[in-house]
């Protein structure tokens, strides 16, 4: 195959993309652990005076309501790798933070600005067979109402998609292509 066939068949290729799935309304999980916690208490207690009148299979239905309403504040978001040179244009007008070990290790530049940067040029939200593209004000909503955990998982995402994939397909390559060369069955020209 020659170097044209390949750039063309990359050209033509897909973008990989990773969807990460947050939730928009932590009111109602905070309703579903607390109803969950008088469910365990009334579920403990042998004594009904002590599960203070509430029934358990009123509780779990409480709960089950709660958690069909929690599953609607669900939304997908699917990032799409970025071009190499507009990802590496984001790690150089982000530089790296001075005492952040995680800045260091990626390659000295602020992993949270990058990726969130990134996360707003290649993100839409999902919906079925829908994607939405959302405005750069509502992603800056969308970042302030997740969790840190939420937030982990789009900057991991981002990333991996990103950095991390690209190079380990290239390190697995490399080792595949020096196996090949050693063993004599590829000789490239030196």
């Amino acid at each position: 195959m020659t170097f044209t066939d390949k750039l063309a068949a990359a050209k033509s290729a897909p973008r990989p993309t990773r969807d990460v799935t947050v939730a928009l309304d932590a009111a109602v999980e905070a309703r579903r652990k607390e109803l969950s916690d008088e469910l365990d208490a009334a579920q403990d207690n042998d004594d009904p005076r002590l599960a203070a009148g509430r029934d358990p299979a009123e509780l779990q239905q409480q709960i089950d309501a709660l958690e069909a309403e929690y599953a609607a504040a669900l939304v997908v978001i699917r990032f799409t790798r970025l071009p190499g040179q507009e990802w590496a244009e984001l790690t150089l007008k982000n530089p790296g933070r001075p005492d952040v070990i995680a800045d260091t290790v990626v390659g000295n530049y602020n992993v949270h600005a990058v990726t969130r940067a990134a996360a707003i040029a290649s993100g839409v939200i999902v919906d079925g067979d829908t994607e939405y593209q959302p405005t750069p004000d509502e992603w800056n909503d969308l970042f302030d109402t997740i969790s840190g955990f939420e937030f982990g998982n789009v900057v991991d995402t981002v990333y991996s998609l990103n950095q991390a994939d690209a190079q380990q397909a290239i390190e697995i390559a490399g080792k595949a292509l020096a196996a090949i060369q050693d063993s004599g069955r590829m000789s490239l020209p030196q």
